[in-house]
């Protein structure tokens, strides 16, 4: 592998001055190569810029050196300063550092030389970023809320299982053992068998139903609901449109037969950027499960849609 050094002349000093170069070699980091070369092009001359191709070729080899360029007096200047602006930024040539005797020669580069295009596209992304991180943040809280009433909820089941009336014995003074309640309900036959009576009655199971060709009587049509948490949606949706999307998920593959669909249209924190909608799907009983699993998918949702299930709170308000 052949070394960087090998493209330099012998003997190169450390420090040139030329105050063309010197521009060049630091702002051609920070701004545009076509901003760069305009701006040299428009504020130095053609013997500035002479000085500087001729200094330049010297710190190289023959093969790297910038040829005398031809046409009118401003196109030897950018063309030339294009080329100086290349060898400056080839990473197979080390050149010395280039500084300037003079500052009132460097050009005055401020804000307005700056690539806007670069700095609005980083922070479009930015802003992406950020609402992605809100969005994620609300849903973290309402899994904390979610999290929370569940927890107090078991708390409050827990602490009424474990309530004594001050009246009352404890459990383990008022109940006997496991061997004398079951010779006691030995010695006496008649509740012995009034036990066991009881304990197959509770073992039977219940027999749904599924035969096709007896149909003399007809039983009577259930529905469950399936509640569908829908969000990311344009604002401008529509109910209607909703409606057909959700009859679209269930298409011929899946046979699902829809038989309501309530939209309600929730309040979104940034109701300008997305809508949020708690759709009600009530299917027939028998087809909950499938329905479940179809509406879960995302396959069936168009791309982008956030989705996921609805809860209700026990008093039958909706809750996520």
């Amino acid at each position: 592998m052949a070394n960087a050094l090998d493209n330099n002349p012998p003997d190169q000093p450390d420090v040139v001055i030329n105050e063309v170069l010197c521009f060049i070699q630091r702002k051609s980091e920070v701004l545009a190569t076509d901003d760069l070369t305009k701006i040299c092009a428009d504020y130095y001359s053609v013997d500035d810029i002479e000085k500087a191709r001729a200094t330049l070729s010297k710190c190289v080899d023959n093969k790297k050196r910038v040829p005398k360029q031809k046409g009118t007096e401003y196109e030897i200047r950018s063309r030339t300063v294009s080329l100086m602006i290349k060898l400056c930024l080839d990473p197979s040539i080390t050149l010395p550092a280039f500084c300037a005797r003079d500052i009132s020669n460097l050009p005055p580069v401020d804000a307005t030389h700056v690539d806007m295009s670069a700095v609005l596209s980083e922070l479009s992304a930015l802003r992406r970023e950020v609402r992605a991180m809100m969005d994620l943040r609300e849903e973290v809280n309402t899994l904390k809320a979610m999290l929370h009433s569940e927890r107090r909820e078991r708390n409050t089941d827990m602490s009424d299982l474990m309530l004594v009336p001050a009246t009352e014995e404890p459990v383990r003074q008022q109940v006997d053992t496991f061997a004398d309640k079951a010779n006691q309900l030995i010695g006496d036959d008649t509740a012995f068998k009034n036990v066991v009576r009881r304990r197959r009655t509770q073992s039977s199971k219940l027999v749904v139903g599924k035969s096709e060709s007896n149909n003399h009587v007809q039983s009577v049509a259930t529905t469950r609901s399936v509640d569908v948490f829908i969000s990311r949606l344009h604002p401008a949706t529509t109910d209607e449109e909703l409606i057909n999307c959700v009859n679209a998920c269930t298409g011929t593959e899946n046979s699902i037969n829809v038989i309501e669909v309530v939209c309600n249209r929730l309040k979104s924190k940034y109701e300008s950027l997305y809508a949020s909608y708690h759709v009600e799907i009530r299917v027939d009983s028998a087809l909950l499960k499938q329905a479940v699993d179809v509406f879960m998918s995302a396959e069936v949702w168009p791309s982008g849609v956030f989705v996921k299930r609805f809860f209700r709170k026990r008093n039958g308000s909706p809750q996520q």
